[in-house]
């Protein structure tokens, strides 16, 4: 009996395990569960309408993911036995929003990718502010092709790459939306030519906020109610005390036999002496 039940317990637990080890297994089988690429980029969108980290990244990945395959790239800068000199401007913020720190932001991502391509070399960023302060060029101002040539040559750069944040808005009844757009292009200093151009942008929609109806104003003149019809008044007695009956003659009383009703003459009187 006891070898009975102890066989019977080892059979249960060796199918509890058989159930765990196949359920693990086709856990791990199965492919995970995507989500879809729109519907995060609409979440992330949707958090805010300014220029974000997320967008940040996104511009600068389209920019370099655009020019490290283009044939400039692959068959000018990356051929070149000695690494080509790239000076970067500092992008202008033609946004009206005020996004000084974010495009500080974008100019440092774009050095850094571009340094990390092993294919150029940075020029310094404060020599290239002290170059341009003796030209009598502000970094908020844009270039042009002749005095990035003078910057380039004083940098000893080949190329210069310079660029501006732009937006635009649009608003209808429900929705709020707002398109950033990042234009870059890359100048050859020597011949003064425009080696790579690139457009990219982000569009960012977030509902409309809709108005509160307000509360309907009691104090407005309203329809009269219809009176529900008030049940029919009971007759109020009257007041005036009801008349009396007259008096019920009492009975007259049975005659004696012999007797009648005739009054009894009163007696004379006597003569008076």
């Amino acid at each position: 009996m006891l070898r009975a039940v102890v066989a019977s317990n080892c059979l249960r637990c060796c199918f509890a395990f058989t159930l765990i080890v196949s359920g693990a297994g086709c856990a791990a089988l199965m492919p995970p569960k995507k989500q879809d690429p729109h519907k995060m980029e609409l979440d992330r969108q949707a958090m805010a309408l300014t220029m974000e980290q997320s967008d940040i990244e996104q511009m600068v990945g389209d920019f370099m993911a655009r020019l490290e395959p283009s044939s400039f790239w692959q068959q000018t800068v990356r051929s070149d036995p000695k690494k080509a000199v790239v000076a970067v401007w500092p992008l202008q913020d033609a946004t009206g929003e005020h996004l000084d720190v974010q495009t500080r932001v974008m100019l440092a991502w774009i050095e850094g990718k571009l340094a990390r391509t092993n294919s150029v070399e940075i020029a310094d960023r404060s020599r290239q502010g002290e170059i341009a302060t003796k030209l009598g060029v502000k970094p908020d101002t844009d270039l042009d092709t002749a005095v990035a040539q003078k910057l380039g040559r004083e940098l000893g750069a080949r190329y210069f790459i310079s660029g501006k944040l732009t937006s635009s808005n649009e608003r209808t009844s429900d929705l709020h939306r707002v398109k950033y757009s990042l234009f870059l292009q890359l100048l050859d200093v020597d011949t003064g030519l425009i080696r790579f151009h690139i457009e990219t942008a982000r569009i960012k929609v977030l509902p409309q906020p809709q108005p509160v109806a307000s509360a309907p104003d009691v104090t407005a003149a309203a329809p009269a109610a219809i009176a529900a019809p008030s049940p029919a008044a009971a007759p109020v007695p009257s007041q005036t005390p009801a008349a009396v009956p007259a008096a019920v003659p009492a009975p007259a009383s049975p005659q004696t036999p012999g007797t009648s009703n005739a009054q009894t003459p009163a007696a004379p009187k006597a003569p008076a002496k």
